[in-house]
């Protein structure tokens, strides 16, 4: 199939200046998301040019994982579900007589996980509001210049996906820090403690106590060069305590006997 086949490209050009505000929206979001759970307005201290800069690594390297989970489920649902022909299927038509009782516990499940702490929760919510978003665009005609349903459902679920992972991973490396399980730590010249150290954005370090009770800002010339230490889970064991050295059987004997007249 050539390439004027599978896209418009005079129609599809027309999306490509909404990229920019795309991509700054996406690190707009994972900042948001992660230093909000520290109580920082980080947008503060940051200029346009951090934004994608600080946000590209972590959304980056989640995204490309996911996107190609997507793509093997796609093609995998594309052979159950043949297009065009997916309602007249058996599992079509089974789906179509429970959708109801679906919607309602996806809704259920949704407000409960958006409203309450469960476990896990952002490793889970971005995919339960992906796939409605995702029919949502995807029946309203949005990207049609794309002419393989295929190819199309697979950027449409890239675009609704990005934001919303962005968000949900700036959740989860917070959570990790605050709780104590993933960070780095340093030692500081204005402290005596140990602090973990939270990121450096634009001209600013920012720094958390262990207990999570005191943050410290500061500014680059205020902070000699910096040693990052990586937490790990031997850090918060209490050392071994030694069994003490048992005495030789010689030594006890000797101990025991009266001393020689």
């Amino acid at each position: 199939m050539k390439e004027a086949e599978l896209i418009n490209k005079e129609q599809f050009s027309n999306y490509l200046w909404l990229s920019p505000i795309y991509f700054i929206s996406v690190g707009v979001l994972y900042l948001w998301g992660y230093w909000a759970s520290f109580d920082i307005n980080i947008f503060e201290y940051l200029d346009l040019s951090d934004v994608v800069k600080v946000a590209i690594i972590p959304v980056g390297s989640v995204f490309i994982f996911t996107l190609i989970g997507f793509a093997i489920g796609e093609f995998a649902v594309s052979d159950v579900l043949p297009e065009g022909g997916g309602k007249e299927s058996r599992v079509g038509v089974f789906l179509n007589r429970i959708i109801p009782i679906l919607i309602l516990l996806y809704g259920i499940l949704l407000y409960v996980m958006t409203f309450y702490y469960v476990p896990a929760k952002w490793h889970i919510l971005p995919m339960l509001y992906l796939f409605p978003i995702y029919l949502i665009l995807k029946r309203s005609g949005f990207l049609h210049e794309i002419k393989k349903d295929t190819a199309r459902s697979l950027v449409i679920m890239a675009i609704v996906a990005l934001p919303l992972f962005s968000f949900a991973r700036g959740k989860i490396n917070a959570q990790n820090i605050i709780n104590n399980e993933n960070y780095r730590y340093a030692k500081v010249q204005w402290s005596d403690k140990e602090m973990k150290y939270l990121g450096h954005v634009s001209d600013y370090f920012f720094f958390l106590s262990k207990d999570n009770q005191e943050y410290v800002i500061s500014k680059d010339e205020e902070v000699s060069p910096l040693k990052l230490h990586e937490h790990s889970f031997a850090d918060d064991v209490a050392p071994e305590k030694k069994e003490p050295k048992q005495p030789l059987k010689k030594d006890i004997e000797d101990a025991e006997s009266p001393p020689h007249s």
